[in-house]
């Protein structure tokens, strides 16, 4: 947590469990490499800043192989602080039980999808109109300057380049970029 208080670099060289939301501080830039290795938050709370596997109010790079699993979302850029989020690598899961996202961004929160596989999990719940309908998600449509580009990743179950849950259905594919699919994957 100190890296993310303070800024900084981690490589993980073993799981962490967490059981409130690792916190990237505002104006800090962190990097971190999961280097095969999982950042899990272990909490049953769907409460801000307790079940977000990690919440960004600074800058956040993601890299590497390993897991971001939070209760609710796995990665949040929030609020009106500039967070900024570049993910190159690892597999996220967020739960539709108690948040519809698993990587989410609010206010003027901005994420760049490098890479990566994403899913949902318990997304065959009759409480959503499609599986995984938000696997990517922006608070208000984007109301606020929040937003999410895909330059490359794996979906599960959900299509970047038409996601319902947004209003008018949104594409966010970066520009000159396409999805096909393999099987119920959705690949950039």
């Amino acid at each position: 947590r100190y890296a993310a208080l303070n800024g900084g670099t981690v490589t993980l060289t073993e799981d962490v469990e967490l059981t409130t939301s690792l916190i990237v501080a505002d104006n800090k830039d962190m990097v971190i490499d999961l280097n095969g290795h999982k950042i899990i938050n272990t909490s049953n709370s769907s409460e801000i800043e307790v079940g977000d596997g990690i919440i960004v109010y600074g800058n956040l790079t993601i890299k590497g192989n390993g897991t971001v699993k939070g209760n609710t979302r796995a990665v949040w850029a929030r609020g009106d602080y500039g967070a900024k989020v570049r993910i190159e690598g690892g597999h996220y899961i967020g739960s539709v039980i108690s948040a519809c996202e698993v990587i989410y961004a609010s206010g003027n929160g901005k994420i760049d999808i490098y890479g990566g596989t994403f899913e949902a999990e318990n997304a065959d719940t009759e409480s959503f109109a499609e599986d995984q309908y938000a696997v990517l998600n922006l608070h208000s449509n984007g109301a606020n300057g929040c937003d999410i580009k895909v330059y490359g990743g794996s979906f599960y179950k959900f299509n970047p380049a038409d996601n319902v849950s947004e209003n008018p259905r949104h594409n966010f594919c970066a520009e000159g970029y396409s999805v096909s699919e393999d099987g119920d994957w959705f690949i950039v």
